[in-house]
Parts: structure tokens; C-alpha cells; sequence
């Protein structure tokens, strides 16, 4: 089993079976993050976590649009 296995960049190259299957466990993970482990653990403030999520993709956001620019200068 000396198979090397490269990283998927791309859901389409699974098929449409298999990324509708990793949506819908993106779909359950992301709602338990969001909405079952603050109620799990007892935290009264259900927005907390929204309002981190909504932080974190923003700065996720501006990350990912400096490097793209970064690697576009880089490649002039």
C-alpha cells in the first residue's frame, strides 16, 4: 500500500454523490458548532458564537485576499 494519494483542491473531482455526502457532514458539523456546543456547555449567550464565527470569516476573508495578491505580485 505504498499509494501516494494527493490533496483534492477541487469537490467537483469527487463526483456529485460524494460532494453532496461532504456537504451534508459540513452541514451537521457547522451546526453543532454554532448552535448544540454552546447549549451542550451551558452557555447562556447563544450570539457568542455567531458573533466569533462572523469575525473569524472575516479575517479568514481578508487573509485569503492578501495571499491571492501577494502570489499575483510575486508571479509579475
Amino acid at each position: 500500500m505504498n499509494q501516494k494519494k494527493e490533496a483534492i483542491y477541487d469537490a467537483r473531482e469527487l463526483g456529485v454523490p460524494k460532494m453532496l455526502l461532504l456537504g451534508l457532514q459540513h452541514m451537521f458539523a457547522m451546526f453543532g458548532a454554532t448552535i448544540l456546543v454552546p447549549i451542550l456547555c451551558r452557555n447562556r449567550n447563544i450570539i457568542l458564537p455567531f458573533m466569533y464565527k462572523i469575525k473569524g470569516a472575516c479575517i479568514f476573508g481578508f487573509l485569503i485576499c492578501f495571499l491571492r495578491r501577494l502570489s499575483h505580485s510575486r508571479k509579475s
